[in-house]
């Protein structure tokens, strides 16, 4: 045979058994055989390797435990059994602000300023000093700015859940009454250092029933009163935290968080005041010169308007505080009243005059406060803090016309700032 044909024929042989042993890999496995050998393999079965056995696996999985939505909140991840038993819970957001109503009650104690002191005399009396020399009285009577002090006051807010926004914020409706905050009362007395009639008013020195008195008193009261409604939304806290504790346990927890909140709504103020001003003089020197004279003076302001305001809180586990402000445009309707009396004590006559005006007026009004409050229970809580309120272009009793003689007028241009402490309990149900 040619050398040639037998290189062929030894080619063509070991294309045909390469071939043949690719088909025999491609058969099923030998029935008892490892699924790791195949058929020409020829493993003997005592040989074989064992098939993998998996342990552990429950034929089904465990459900979880069935949960209840609980204000709105669908619990996540986390609120899912560990083990078949759930977390023990130490705070939670869900605890805070529960219930379709709240009632606020707090005691509020305000103390008054208007903007400036008002003069009203002066003592011209000069007198002799311990060293022989003349000097002249420094004293005078003016309305302080700041001296009426504080008065207490009860506010009470009653509110009503409404729904809970996709932004998970709480929408409530609320009315809020301050009531009893007055009086406020400031009197002050002069007597003439000589004895003599020698006060003269700074308010009009050509005024004889003030002017060449010896003894001037006044007294100056203030009432307050507030009325509310509000619609507020306030942000919740996220959803809880699992914590792991260094025992290896985990808790829940709530997830402190900084909410923000808002507030618009119409408010209604009232403040009214009275102030009354009497001068006499010393009935002496037959044939002089003497008078005496009386003013009171009446003033209401009522001012209507809406309110825009919001806060910041930070709560914690069982605790939070914040800071929440607001103002607005107002309406000022304003009055006055004024009588004025003289009396000529040499004649015994007197002379009658009244004023009355009234006005409207743009005002504004603000307030601030800042706050700290700590839960008793879930929908029990205890509050206290400071606030602030300004109260622009209001008529002020003393600051009216008081000698001008002519129609009546009304000057609304004066101011008031309250500010003091607050004490409250809140209850949700």
């Amino acid at each position: 045979m040619p050398a040639y044909a037998s290189r062929n024929l030894l080619v063509l042989t070991a294309a045909f058994l390469l071939a043949a042993d690719i088909a025999v890999a491609q058969y099923e496995p030998v029935p008892g055989a490892s699924i790791l050998s195949n058929a020409v393999d020829n493993v003997p079965p005592e040989l074989a390797l064992p098939e993998p056995v998996f342990e552990g696996v429950p034929e089904e999985l465990p459900q979880p435990v069935p949960f209840e939505i609980v204000d709105g909140h669908t619990p996540g991840l986390f609120d899912l059994p560990l083990e078949g038993i759930p977390a023990p819970v130490e705070s939670s957001g869900t605890w805070f602000r529960r219930g379709f109503w709240y009632f606020n009650q707090e005691a509020v104690i305000f103390n008054r300023a208007i903007k400036e002191p008002i003069g009203l005399a002066t003592d011209q009396s000069v007198t002799l000093s311990p060293t022989a020399d003349l000097r002249r009285s420094e004293r005078s009577l003016v309305v302080n700015n700041s001296k009426p002090g504080a008065d207490a006051a009860a506010r009470f807010t009653i509110g009503r859940f409404l729904f809970r926004d996709a932004e998970n914020r709480d929408n409530t409706m609320e009315f809020v009454y301050l009531a009893g905050l007055g009086d406020w009362m400031q009197e002050e007395t002069i007597v003439a250092a000589s004895g003599q009639n020698d006060l003269t008013t700074v308010v009009d020195p050509f005024d004889n029933g003030f002017n060449g008195t010896q003894r001037q008193h006044f007294y100056y009261t203030t009432d307050f009163d507030n009325f509310e409604i509000n619609y507020r939304l306030q942000h919740r806290p996220e959803n809880d935290r699992m914590m792991l504790e260094p025992d290896g346990t985990w808790v829940r927890r709530i997830d402190p968080a900084l909410l923000r909140s808002y507030l618009f709504g119409i408010r209604f103020l009232s403040v009214r005041e009275d102030f009354r001003w009497i001068a006499q003089a010393d009935d002496v020197g037959a044939g002089a010169t003497r008078k005496s004279g009386d003013i009171q003076i009446g003033t209401n302001n009522d001012l209507l308007g809406f309110q825009f305001g919001g806060g910041l809180l930070y709560q914690a586990d069982r605790w939070n505080v914040g800071l929440r402000g607001g103002a607005g445009p107002y309406v000022n309707f304003a009055s006055q009243n004024t009588q004025r009396i003289n009396i000529d004590l040499v004649t015994d006559t007197a002379t009658v005059a009244h004023q009355d005006a009234v006005d409207e007026t743009f005002a504004v009004v603000g307030d601030l406060s800042i706050f700290a409050t700590y839960y008793l229970r879930p929908n029990m809580s205890v509050r206290v803090g400071y606030e602030g309120m300004f109260i622009q272009s209001l008529a002020i009793a003393p600051e009216q016309p008081m000698f001008d003689g002519g129609p009546g007028s009304i000057r609304a241009e004066g101011s008031q700032l309250y500010n003091g402490m607050s004490v409250g309990l809140d209850v949700y149900w």
